[in-house]
């Protein structure tokens, strides 16, 4: 699921389904109408088929320019889409490729280039000439290289090779990247700041201005025997669990709030990075639902999320659940508290 700009000012909901896409908008009734999207083959376009879900959206994210997406799929390709007839009177959207590229071989199989790695991109985002892919590959014999960096030129292509932001001892896959918003304080700069949930329960904040470490510099820097990335400046972590993290977003005051979604009992990890070192909380969403948090969007205090039976909204400021009211139960991560169940109001 992806905010889009499908032109300049107009702003829609658009959603990943198995291999296709939809684009969700809202009646002034407050319903929403499900439109369906259609992609004309570009000039070049191979035709693939969806054989084990190969064709699979993964990821959705924004092109350079308003009208433009870039997608993600289970094989490894990355393609780039722009608007070619707009949705009027129940008819789709029209979307193109203009371009299409590999993670599996290193270079492009429509326009130029490729992406680095040898799985699928498991999370995407890009803002203004930045794209940062999530795709998991080896590097050595027990680690992996889980997260990459692209520039775009004007045109949205990416300019190769990729480089490589953190490399982990041990096997793992990052599940959502995301950059601070615009309005963001010093620290979390939105155009020096990358931030990625990882599946090992940990959220690492990046700094690009840092060069990324060579191969041979793992990340695992809360272990002694691993020194710590110079491109790594914090670390994110709920010491009571080690549930996979599924989904970032970033706001709040100055944008200095993070949240982060994990696997298990619609859990979100909330930090203000400001103040890193006292910890943060966990809070469990209303509804008590046991899925992950499949989705977080974050726009002041508030953050709204999507677990498998409900949407739900918290606010970070006041710590407060519902628009009824309902309180809602956390743990807090500051050590000697032994983890102990609270309740958000009191």
């Amino acid at each position: 699921m992806r905010m889009w700009e499908v032109e300049r000012g107009v702003e829609v909901v658009l959603v990943g389904k198995g291999r296709d896409l939809e684009m969700w908008l809202t009646r002034s009734d407050g319903g929403v109408n499900v439109v369906p999207v259609l992609i004309a083959p570009g000039p070049r376009t191979r035709k693939a088929g969806n054989v084990g879900g190969l064709e699979d959206v993964t990821s959705l994210a924004r092109g350079t320019r308003p009208g433009e997406i870039l997608v993600s799929r289970v094989s490894g390709r990355l393609q780039r889409l722009r608007v070619v007839r707009h949705s009027s009177r129940g008819a789709p959207l029209v979307l193109e490729e203009t371009a299409q590229y590999s993670t599996e071989t290193g270079s492009g199989r429509t326009g130029s280039g490729g992406l680095s790695g040898s799985t699928s991109i498991q999370a995407l985002h890009s803002e203004g000439a930045l794209l940062v892919a999530a795709s998991t590959s080896r590097t050595l014999p027990s680690g992996t290289s889980p997260l990459s960096l692209v520039h775009l030129d004007s045109t949205g292509s990416p300019v190769l090779p990729s480089s490589s932001l953190a490399h982990t001892p041990r096997s793992t896959a990052v599940y959502a990247v995301t950059t601070p918003p615009v309005d963001s304080c010093g620290f979390l700069n939105p155009e020096e700041t990358v931030l990625a949930a990882f599946y090992d329960a940990t959220t690492c904040v990046y700094d690009l201005r840092s060069s990324p470490p060579p191969s041979d510099v793992v990340s695992a820097w809360d272990q002694p025997r691993f020194e710590r990335p110079s491109n790594e400046i914090m670390r994110l972590s709920d010491p009571w669990s080690d549930d996979p993290a599924f989904s970032l977003a970033v706001g709040g005051a100055a944008g200095s709030y993070v949240a982060v979604g994990t696997a298990r009992n619609a859990a979100i990890r909330l930090f203000d990075v400001r103040q890193a070192a006292s910890g943060g909380i966990t809070a469990f969403a209303p509804g008590r639902d046991r899925s992950p948090v499949y989705g977080l969007e974050m726009e002041g205090s508030r953050l709204w999320g999507v677990s498998e039976k409900r949407g739900f909204w918290l606010d970070f400021d006041a710590f407060l659940g519902k628009e009824d009211g309902e309180r809602v139960p956390f743990v807090g991560h500051v050590k000697g508290e032994g983890g102990s169940l609270r309740w958000m109001g009191e």
